[in-house]
């Protein structure tokens, strides 16, 4: 959909793609843009270094997620942190532009980098987690307890809310 911005996202890769020429991008995920989506991946000239998946179930998704170096998350809109933590909970750290909802999820420089929506600023901060294994590993396990937390804590308002609705 075009409110997760994914243009931004392979207009970065292009840029990425000149400092890293060995990097491969994923796109998860179907829907009205894809055609477009693909069109432009072409005029970059992204050629073999993108691909897109069209739909996948959600298992596919989270070993999607579990594969990757990173995840790249662009949207401006979305304020739901969803699939930011599944990416998070697969020890996975995230290069997100930093917008309403996301800030409350990544914690810039600890489990992951917020960034303006200036191409040049997301693309080096991606680069820097490509070239920095131990950052990358270390934001990745920082990542993962995070989720975890979310995950309790989500867990023990829901159990709240079902104890009140019975009472």
């Amino acid at each position: 959909a075009r409110e997760k911005n994914v243009e931004f996202l392979l207009n970065v890769f292009s840029l990425i793609l000149e400092k890293e020429p060995g990097v491969h991008f994923l796109i998860v995920g179907g829907g009205p843009e894809e055609k477009n989506l693909i069109s432009l991946a072409k005029k970059l000239s992204l050629g073999q270094k993108v691909t897109f998946t069209s739909y996948l179930p959600n298992e596919e998704v989270l070993n999607c997620y579990a594969a990757s170096d990173l995840f790249v998350f662009s949207s401006l809109t979305e304020t739901q942190g969803l699939v930011i933590l599944e990416a998070m909970a697969s020890a996975t750290p995230v290069v997100a532009l930093s917008a309403s909802g996301v800030s409350d999820v990544v914690t810039n420089g600890e489990d992951g980098f917020l960034s303006s929506p200036n191409q040049a600023l997301f693309r080096d901060r991606v680069v820097e987690l490509i070239r920095n294994e131990e950052l990358r590993k270390k934001m990745g396990r920082q990542a993962r307890k995070k989720a975890e937390r979310f995950s309790s804590s989500n867990s023990a308002l829901e159990l709240a809310n079902i104890y009140k609705s019975l009472g």
